[in-house]
């Protein structure tokens, strides 16, 4: 919960606690403060109003519960006089008479919430020739989240803006109005949504930003949004700056249309009707676009969804959940995306052997207190499509040492390759694809893994790994940089220590990509791989995946803007230490 709200929140509570027990009546329910007065004390306190008072019986009506005209209060009706009194309406002398011919006394059965929250200051001003999107809300005010920061902390959220006063958005936008944390935690409540450090949602069409104010209420500790009118705009950065939340906020100025990997970020996203179905269209396309380039789980929350199908048109996207919420625009949509590989069992292997030429016992090796081969283990965990990762050695002393980080170990035995380790640690386990970590690259990203995991989204793909652009001429002659090249597939042509592609006629455009070695494989595959022959082209280049490739089987490989750095050297353990105390 922010603090910005802690103020507002122990206002409320000290008057809600006080009759936990008793009868409930709550006095002028037609209006939005009494509609957010019986949400809050159920939502909150699971306090339920027993009766609800209305003094315009021609407002809309909630029909799951009774309402009331004041008169109530003379019928000697049940235990009504017997009844704590919330006042939802600005205590006036005729108010006041009825609660004192009932017996009423103020501060013990009944409480003044207007008087408790805004003091006297309960009518806003009328404002003369000001700019109407600087305008705030004239009247009576309501009690609620928003309107009270707008009290307290001169903020600018609550009125409304009709199409007709839009600049730049003209027939593309919607009229302006808010969403304040009575309509937001219900629909977030109904998506089991539980804002993890890595969960980010974002706004489109954000306002004044009411709905990321909520969203940071709620729990989520980053969350963005896109305006199109630069008025409105303007009025959303002096809101978030003066609450204090520029830092966990990301407000973006301009066509929501034309978002592309600014989204990446995010897995969360919130349209409440911002714009027509033109824009609309090409925001789902930007998310579809968004959802190749990262995978993850993305979740849509869509109020009045007049654009459902073109979100499950996209085969990406499916409805798992269709709901109403108490507001004007009741019927809410949510989606998620639903990816090929989700219902296969993933394990990543990370081969790890004591023996090493360059340097003994390199598992082992403290990183910035950790041991090697838990610093690799803990990168790989924390991906969470990986279903089981083992680490898989021939060395009692590494296979002890997983175990004491509460690490899967398995001892292979004696093995001529990682690949071959890889297969022998998983060959009786029931998994689908497996994923070969090498044991020397500590600062790996779970990113890396994930791109490398997605590549199998083509149910035709056997084989896997990852890529990446090199442009220094040193790391392009370094035979110990593997270099690859692809066709238009992204299927590998050839790997070679060599530089290739041959620039002949040292042509500007030519390109060349450095080999990451981690490795996917499915299951069965692997199992055919590890009984293959070694082939002239892998004893030459003594590179194991020529194997694939000369035995007519293809690689897909996976270009990635991730790099990582690995251990060779015993001198490599400082320059990771390093690495590991800037991250």
């Amino acid at each position: 919960m922010l603090p910005v709200l802690d103020e507002f929140r122990e206002k409320l509570d000290n008057i809600m606690l006080q009759p936990m027990h008793n009868t409930i009546l709550l006095y002028g329910y037609e209006s939005y403060t009494g509609r957010f007065l019986k949400w809050y004390a159920e939502y909150y306190h699971s306090i339920e109003i027993d009766y609800l008072v209305s003094t315009d019986m021609d407002r809309g009506r909630s029909y799951d519960k009774e309402i009331f005209r004041p008169s109530v209060l003379e019928f000697d009706y049940k235990n009504v006089n017997n009844a704590v009194i919330w006042l939802a309406e600005p205590l006036t002398e005729e108010i006041g008479n009825i609660l004192n011919n009932a017996g009423k006394v103020k501060g013990k059965t009944y409480f003044d919430f207007y008087e408790i929250i805004y003091g006297s200051d309960i009518y806003g001003l009328k404002e003369v020739n000001t700019d109407i999107f600087k305008k705030k809300k004239e009247g009576k005010r309501d009690i609620q989240f928003l309107e009270w920061l707008e009290w307290k902390y001169e903020c600018n959220f609550v009125t409304r803006i009709s199409q007709e006063f839009f600049e730049v958005a003209k027939e593309h936008g919607k009229a302006y109005g808010c969403t304040t944390q009575k309509e937001i935690f219900p629909i977030l409540d109904r998506c089991h949504c539980i804002p993890q450090e890595e969960d980010a949602i974002f706004d489109y069409g954000c306002g004044k930003g009411g709905a990321l104010v909520s969203f940071l209420d709620y729990g989520f500790k980053r969350v963005g949004g896109i305006e199109y009118e630069p008025k409105i705009y303007e009025v959303l950065t002096d809101n978030i700056n003066k609450l204090g939340l520029g830092k966990y906020a990301e407000l973006l100025y301009g066509d929501a249309g034309e978002l592309a990997e600014e989204l990446d970020k995010y897995n969360w996203f919130y349209f409440f009707s911002p714009f027509d179905s033109f824009i609309f269209k090409k925001c789902i396309k930007a998310l579809c676009d968004s959802y190749k380039r990262r995978k993850r789980k993305i979740h849509i929350v869509s109020i009045a969804p007049f654009e459902h199908e073109c979100i499950q048109k996209t085969g990406i996207f499916r409805l798992t959940n269709q709901f109403t919420i108490d507001m004007r625009q009741r019927v809410v949509d949510v989606f998620e995306s639903y990816c090929a590989i989700d219902k296969k069992t993933i394990t990543a292997v990370i081969p790890s052997r004591y023996q090493s030429t360059r340097f003994p016992g390199k598992p082992l090796a403290i990183l910035a207190g950790k041991t090697m081969i838990q610093r690799v283990y803990e990168q790989v965990k924390q991906v969470e499509s990986v279903n089981e990762v083992i680490a898989a050695t021939d060395d009692e002393r590494i296979y002890d040492a997983v175990l004491e980080f509460n690490g899967k170990a398995a001892m292979t035995g004696e093995c001529s390759c990682g690949t071959e380790r890889v297969y022998a640690a998983i060959k009786d386990h029931a998994c689908d694809i497996v994923i070969n970590v090498q044991g020397d690259e500590p600062l790996i990203k779970p990113e890396m893994i994930n791109e490398l995991i997605a590549a199998f989204e083509d149910d035709s793909v056997e084989m896997a790994t990852l890529c990446k652009e090199i442009t220094e001429t040193e790391d392009i002659n370094n035979p110990n940089i593997v270099k690859v090249v692809r066709d238009k597939d992204d299927n590998a042509l050839y790997f070679s220590r060599y530089p290739i592609p041959f620039n002949r006629d040292k042509r500007d455009d030519a390109r060349y990509f450095k080999h990451i070695g981690i490795y996917g494989y499915k299951k069965g595959f692997l199992e055919r791989y590890v009984q293959t022959e070694k082939t002239p082209l892998e004893l030459a280049e003594n590179l194991e995946q020529l194997r694939v490739l000369e035995s007519g089987h293809k690689i897909r490989v996976k270009e990635t803007i991730y790099d990582s750095i690995g251990v060779d050297m015993p001198e490599d353990v400082l320059k990771i230490e390093k690495e590991i105390g800037s991250v």
